[in-house]
């Protein structure tokens, strides 16, 4: 018995079964694709036609599997939303704005080393910006990033972004 198992393909020979014995079982574990959707499996037996048969037509066979973000070892699924906190919308010239930041992950595991990066209005003049879950945030040309956070699995983190409106 032998076989070859290679990158997204394999094949397995096997010399002649034992008497009584006429299958074969083999099993292969696979990690599932990291794109939600249809992941397709095909199998064959003599997949080079070698072996004279009355019906070539049943040596194959398919399996689709979906796959979702809600499995245990899914990958991370991050969104972002950004809102105004400020009562006033418009505000006056020079006024305080606040914006909330939310990261979400709809995946089942955390996600680590997020990096987020807020680009503030022109005009705008940097406040401060508050991080949590490990967020460092700085910022440089009212770009604002804030690096180095963890969003909990099936979860969201909310970051805080002060600047004051512009002046014309």
């Amino acid at each position: 018995m032998g076989g070859s198992l290679k990158g997204t393909a394999s094949e397995f020979y096997f010399g002649a079964p034992p008497p009584g014995n006429d299958k074969a079982t083999i099993v292969i574990r696979i990690f599932a694709q990291p794109i939600i959707g249809v992941m397709h499996n095909e199998v064959r037996v003599d997949p080079l036609n070698e072996i004279a048969e009355a019906d070539e037509g049943n040596n194959i066979a398919f399996q689709d599997t979906g796959v979702n973000s809600g499995t245990a070892g899914a990958f991370n699924e991050l969104t972002i939303l950004k809102t105004q906190t400020s009562t006033l919308n418009p505000v006056a010239r020079n006024a305080l704005v606040t914006y909330n930041i939310a990261i979400g992950n709809g995946g089942s595991d955390p996600a680590v080393n997020v990096a987020v990066r807020d680009f503030l209005p022109a005009g705008a003049k940097y406040i401060e910006a508050i991080g949590t879950n490990g967020f460092h945030c700085t910022e440089s040309g009212n770009v604002v990033d804030c690096v180095g956070g963890t969003v909990p699995a099936a979860g969201t983190v909310n970051l805080t972004v002060r600047s004051f409106a512009p002046d014309t």
